[in-house]
Protein backbone atom coordinates (compact mmCIF):
# COMPACT_ATOMS: atom_id res chain seq x y z
CA UNK A 1 0.00 0.00 0.00
CA UNK A 2 2.95 2.14 1.02
CA UNK A 3 4.57 2.00 -2.51
CA UNK A 4 1.36 1.97 -4.51
CA UNK A 5 0.81 5.93 -2.94
CA UNK A 6 4.25 6.57 -3.87
CA UNK A 7 3.83 5.35 -7.71
CA UNK A 8 0.75 6.92 -8.36
CA UNK A 9 1.97 10.72 -8.02
CA UNK A 10 5.02 9.39 -10.30
CA UNK A 11 2.24 8.26 -12.77
CA UNK A 12 0.24 11.13 -12.90
CA UNK A 13 3.16 13.78 -13.27
CA UNK A 14 4.42 11.64 -16.21
CA UNK A 15 0.93 12.17 -17.90
CA UNK A 16 0.97 15.89 -17.35
CA UNK A 17 4.43 15.75 -18.98
CA UNK A 18 3.22 14.05 -22.30
CA UNK A 19 0.22 16.48 -22.38
CA UNK A 20 2.52 19.40 -21.64
CA UNK A 21 4.73 17.85 -24.44
CA UNK A 22 2.15 17.59 -27.02
CA UNK A 23 0.76 21.17 -25.97
CA UNK A 24 4.16 22.34 -26.96
CA UNK A 25 4.50 20.79 -30.31
CA UNK A 26 1.12 21.99 -31.09
CA UNK A 27 2.22 25.17 -30.59
CA UNK A 28 5.46 24.92 -32.27
CA UNK A 29 3.55 23.72 -35.16
CA UNK A 30 0.88 26.67 -35.04
CA UNK A 31 3.89 29.33 -34.63
CA UNK A 32 5.46 27.94 -37.79
CA UNK A 33 1.80 28.09 -39.55
CA UNK A 34 1.96 31.46 -38.78
CA UNK A 35 5.13 32.38 -39.52
CA UNK A 36 5.39 31.02 -43.21
CA UNK A 37 2.11 32.59 -43.53
CA UNK A 38 3.41 36.18 -42.19
CA UNK A 39 6.44 35.71 -44.35
CA UNK A 40 3.87 35.08 -47.24
CA UNK A 41 1.84 38.13 -46.25
CA UNK A 42 5.27 40.42 -46.49
CA UNK A 43 6.32 38.75 -49.58
CA UNK A 44 3.04 39.56 -51.08
CA UNK A 45 3.19 42.77 -49.80
CA UNK A 46 6.98 43.12 -51.57
CA UNK A 47 5.76 42.20 -54.92
CA UNK A 48 2.93 44.58 -55.05
CA UNK A 49 5.08 47.72 -53.88
CA UNK A 50 7.70 46.42 -56.50
CA UNK A 51 5.19 45.98 -59.32
CA UNK A 52 3.75 49.57 -58.17
CA UNK A 53 7.06 50.68 -59.27
CA UNK A 54 7.07 49.03 -62.74
CA UNK A 55 3.65 50.66 -63.41
CA UNK A 56 5.35 53.69 -62.61
CA UNK A 57 8.05 52.72 -64.94
CA UNK A 58 6.04 52.23 -67.50
CA UNK A 59 3.58 55.07 -67.35
CA UNK A 60 7.11 57.31 -67.93
CA UNK A 61 7.79 55.11 -70.50
CA UNK A 62 4.86 55.69 -71.99
CA UNK A 63 5.27 59.78 -71.69
CA UNK A 64 8.89 59.16 -73.89
CA UNK A 65 7.10 57.11 -76.47
CA UNK A 66 3.99 59.89 -76.88
CA UNK A 67 7.00 62.65 -77.39
CA UNK A 68 8.65 60.76 -80.13
CA UNK A 69 5.47 60.16 -81.71
CA UNK A 70 4.98 63.91 -81.82
CA UNK A 71 8.38 64.49 -82.85
CA UNK A 72 7.51 61.73 -85.58
CA UNK A 73 4.13 63.88 -86.48
CA UNK A 74 6.83 66.76 -87.93
CA UNK A 75 9.08 66.53 -90.98
CA UNK A 76 9.05 66.19 -95.01
CA UNK A 77 6.43 64.43 -97.00
CA UNK A 78 9.27 62.27 -98.59
CA UNK A 79 9.87 60.79 -94.90
CA UNK A 80 6.06 60.08 -94.19
CA UNK A 81 6.17 56.04 -94.89
CA UNK A 82 9.04 55.43 -92.21
CA UNK A 83 7.50 57.94 -89.99
CA UNK A 84 4.02 56.11 -89.34
CA UNK A 85 5.61 53.00 -89.47
CA UNK A 86 7.63 53.97 -86.63
CA UNK A 87 4.40 55.88 -85.04
CA UNK A 88 2.18 52.66 -85.62
CA UNK A 89 5.15 50.73 -83.96
CA UNK A 90 5.28 53.63 -80.66
CA UNK A 91 1.40 53.19 -80.34
CA UNK A 92 1.67 49.32 -80.48
CA UNK A 93 3.98 49.31 -78.04
CA UNK A 94 1.83 51.81 -75.86
CA UNK A 95 -0.66 49.43 -75.75
CA UNK A 96 1.39 46.35 -74.70
CA UNK A 97 2.52 48.29 -72.13
CA UNK A 98 -0.87 49.62 -70.78
CA UNK A 99 -2.58 46.45 -71.15
CA UNK A 100 0.83 45.42 -68.67
CA UNK A 101 -0.22 47.73 -66.28
CA UNK A 102 -3.94 46.55 -66.39
CA UNK A 103 -2.98 43.22 -65.55
CA UNK A 104 -0.82 43.77 -62.96
CA UNK A 105 -3.08 45.99 -61.19
CA UNK A 106 -6.22 42.83 -61.68
CA UNK A 107 -3.58 40.50 -59.91
CA UNK A 108 -2.76 43.64 -56.91
CA UNK A 109 -6.86 43.64 -56.70
CA UNK A 110 -7.15 39.88 -56.09
CA UNK A 111 -3.98 39.53 -53.77
CA UNK A 112 -5.01 42.13 -51.82
CA UNK A 113 -9.22 40.99 -51.79
CA UNK A 114 -7.32 37.93 -50.24
CA UNK A 115 -4.95 39.56 -47.41
CA UNK A 116 -8.48 41.48 -46.65
CA UNK A 117 -10.09 37.81 -45.53
CA UNK A 118 -7.65 36.82 -43.38
CA UNK A 119 -8.36 38.54 -39.88
CA UNK A 120 -4.91 38.34 -38.53
CA UNK A 121 -3.86 40.74 -41.74
CA UNK A 122 -3.33 44.56 -40.53
CA UNK A 123 -6.02 47.03 -41.88
CA UNK A 124 -3.30 49.81 -42.08
CA UNK A 125 -1.59 47.47 -44.16
CA UNK A 126 -4.57 46.49 -46.29
CA UNK A 127 -5.88 50.65 -46.66
CA UNK A 128 -2.50 51.54 -47.67
CA UNK A 129 -2.35 49.04 -50.32
CA UNK A 130 -5.79 50.21 -51.57
CA UNK A 131 -5.14 53.32 -51.32
CA UNK A 132 -1.70 52.57 -53.93
CA UNK A 133 -4.19 50.82 -55.99
CA UNK A 134 -6.74 53.64 -56.30
CA UNK A 135 -3.80 56.20 -57.40
CA UNK A 136 -2.02 53.76 -60.30
CA UNK A 137 -6.13 53.08 -61.22
CA UNK A 138 -6.79 56.58 -61.68
CA UNK A 139 -2.94 57.40 -63.40
CA UNK A 140 -3.99 54.94 -65.98
CA UNK A 141 -7.19 56.33 -66.87
CA UNK A 142 -5.19 59.97 -67.09
CA UNK A 143 -3.00 58.10 -69.58
CA UNK A 144 -5.68 56.24 -71.12
CA UNK A 145 -7.20 59.69 -71.60
CA UNK A 146 -4.00 61.15 -73.41
CA UNK A 147 -3.31 58.39 -75.34
CA UNK A 148 -7.10 58.26 -77.17
CA UNK A 149 -6.47 62.27 -77.30
CA UNK A 150 -3.05 61.27 -78.98
CA UNK A 151 -4.87 58.70 -81.01
CA UNK A 152 -7.25 61.79 -82.11
CA UNK A 153 -4.72 63.72 -83.19
CA UNK A 154 -2.48 61.56 -85.08
CA UNK A 155 -6.11 60.41 -86.91
CA UNK A 156 -6.55 64.14 -88.17
CA UNK A 157 -2.76 64.47 -89.26
CA UNK A 158 -3.06 61.31 -91.29
CA UNK A 159 -5.85 62.97 -93.22
CA UNK A 160 -3.28 66.10 -93.65
CA UNK A 161 -0.61 64.05 -95.03
CA UNK A 162 -2.63 62.00 -97.24
CA UNK A 163 -3.16 65.48 -99.02
CA UNK A 164 0.56 66.33 -99.01
CA UNK A 165 1.35 63.24 -100.04
CA UNK A 166 -1.85 63.31 -102.93
CA UNK A 167 0.19 66.76 -103.77
CA UNK A 168 3.65 65.97 -103.45
CA UNK A 169 2.38 62.43 -106.11
CA UNK A 170 0.97 64.83 -108.69
CA UNK A 171 3.89 67.15 -108.03
CA UNK A 172 5.98 64.32 -108.65
CA UNK A 173 4.00 63.30 -111.80
CA UNK A 174 3.92 66.54 -113.06
CA UNK A 175 7.86 66.95 -112.55
CA UNK A 176 8.33 63.31 -114.51
CA UNK A 177 5.73 64.51 -117.04
CA UNK A 178 8.08 67.40 -118.06
CA UNK A 179 11.56 65.03 -117.56
CA UNK A 180 9.86 63.20 -120.28
CA UNK A 181 8.36 65.77 -121.97
CA UNK A 182 11.96 67.59 -122.47
CA UNK A 183 13.46 63.90 -123.56
CA UNK A 184 10.91 63.19 -125.82
CA UNK A 185 11.65 63.62 -130.04
CA UNK A 186 9.54 62.78 -133.33
CA UNK A 187 10.95 62.27 -136.42
CA UNK A 188 9.18 61.19 -140.04
CA UNK A 189 11.07 60.41 -143.17
CA UNK A 190 9.99 59.99 -146.78
CA UNK A 191 9.69 61.38 -150.08
CA UNK A 192 8.35 64.95 -151.10
CA UNK A 193 5.31 63.43 -152.33
CA UNK A 194 4.72 61.17 -149.50
CA UNK A 195 5.37 63.76 -146.87
CA UNK A 196 2.95 66.49 -148.72
CA UNK A 197 0.68 63.86 -149.44
CA UNK A 198 0.39 62.63 -145.39
CA UNK A 199 -0.07 66.81 -144.68
CA UNK A 200 3.73 67.00 -142.99
CA UNK A 201 5.44 69.45 -145.46
CA UNK A 202 4.40 72.05 -147.79
CA UNK A 203 5.91 74.15 -150.96
CA UNK A 204 6.65 77.61 -150.88
CA UNK A 205 8.19 80.70 -152.14
CA UNK A 206 9.77 81.01 -155.69
CA UNK A 207 8.76 82.94 -158.35
CA UNK A 208 5.74 81.26 -161.07
CA UNK A 209 6.80 77.98 -159.49
CA UNK A 210 10.35 78.21 -159.50
CA UNK A 211 12.82 77.99 -156.38
CA UNK A 212 10.14 76.92 -154.19
CA UNK A 213 11.07 75.22 -150.70
CA UNK A 214 9.68 72.34 -148.76
CA UNK A 215 9.11 73.12 -145.38
CA UNK A 216 7.04 72.07 -142.56
CA UNK A 217 3.58 72.70 -142.71
CA UNK A 218 1.89 74.84 -140.09
CA UNK A 219 -0.95 72.39 -139.06
CA UNK A 220 1.25 69.50 -139.72
CA UNK A 221 -0.18 65.78 -139.11
CA UNK A 222 1.69 65.19 -135.84
CA UNK A 223 0.14 61.24 -136.12
CA UNK A 224 2.84 60.76 -138.99
CA UNK A 225 5.38 60.82 -136.63
CA UNK A 226 7.72 58.43 -134.45
CA UNK A 227 8.00 59.04 -130.83
CA UNK A 228 11.51 58.58 -129.69
CA UNK A 229 13.64 59.15 -125.88
CA UNK A 230 16.16 61.68 -127.80
CA UNK A 231 18.50 60.72 -124.73
CA UNK A 232 18.90 56.78 -126.19
CA UNK A 233 17.72 57.20 -129.82
CA UNK A 234 20.90 58.76 -131.15
CA UNK A 235 20.25 57.34 -135.35
CA UNK A 236 18.11 56.79 -137.39
CA UNK A 237 18.22 54.32 -140.51
CA UNK A 238 17.51 55.70 -143.49
CA UNK A 239 18.80 53.22 -146.45
CA UNK A 240 18.08 55.71 -149.18
CA UNK A 241 19.89 57.39 -152.17
CA UNK A 242 19.79 60.87 -150.99
CA UNK A 243 18.30 62.14 -147.43
CA UNK A 244 18.15 65.80 -146.11
CA UNK A 245 17.10 67.50 -143.38
CA UNK A 246 13.93 70.42 -143.44
CA UNK A 247 13.01 71.51 -139.65
CA UNK A 248 15.99 73.56 -137.52
CA UNK A 249 18.59 71.80 -136.61
CA UNK A 250 21.66 72.55 -135.77
CA UNK A 251 24.22 71.35 -138.95
CA UNK A 252 26.88 70.45 -137.01
CA UNK A 253 25.30 68.39 -134.68
CA UNK A 254 24.42 65.57 -136.97
CA UNK A 255 25.91 62.88 -140.51
CA UNK A 256 24.73 61.15 -142.50
CA UNK A 257 26.43 58.23 -142.65
CA UNK A 258 27.10 56.65 -146.24
CA UNK A 259 27.86 53.03 -147.76
CA UNK A 260 29.03 54.12 -151.54
CA UNK A 261 25.73 55.86 -153.03
CA UNK A 262 23.40 54.52 -149.89
CA UNK A 263 22.66 56.77 -147.21
CA UNK A 264 22.56 54.60 -144.59
CA UNK A 265 21.28 56.07 -141.55
CA UNK A 266 21.07 59.85 -140.02
CA UNK A 267 23.96 59.92 -136.98
CA UNK A 268 23.11 62.44 -133.86
CA UNK A 269 26.19 63.52 -132.60
CA UNK A 270 25.10 66.66 -129.95
CA UNK A 271 21.49 65.41 -129.01
CA UNK A 272 21.33 68.50 -126.70
CA UNK A 273 22.14 70.99 -129.72
CA UNK A 274 20.45 68.99 -132.47
CA UNK A 275 16.76 69.25 -130.55
CA UNK A 276 17.51 72.47 -129.37
CA UNK A 277 15.76 74.29 -131.91
CA UNK A 278 13.24 71.70 -132.41
CA UNK A 279 11.75 68.41 -131.23
CA UNK A 280 10.13 67.58 -134.75
CA UNK A 281 12.40 65.95 -137.50
CA UNK A 282 11.46 65.68 -140.61
CA UNK A 283 13.82 64.47 -143.54
CA UNK A 284 13.26 63.82 -147.55
CA UNK A 285 14.70 61.23 -148.96
CA UNK A 286 14.41 59.66 -152.59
Amino acid sequence: MKYLILVLPLFLFACESAEVNNEIVRLNEEKAVLKKKAAEKDSVIIMIVQSFNDIEGNLRMVKEKQGLISLNTTGDVESEKSRREKIIEDIQMINTIMEENRKKIREFTRKIDALAQDQRSSSIKIEGLKKMISTLNLMIEDKDAEIGSLKNDLATMNFSLDSLALVYDEQTIVVEDQAMALNTGFYCYGTLKELKEKGVVTKTGGFIGIGKTAKLMEDFNRNYFTKIDITQEGSIDLFSKSARIITNHATESYTFEKDGDTVEKLTITDPIAFWSASKYLVIIVE
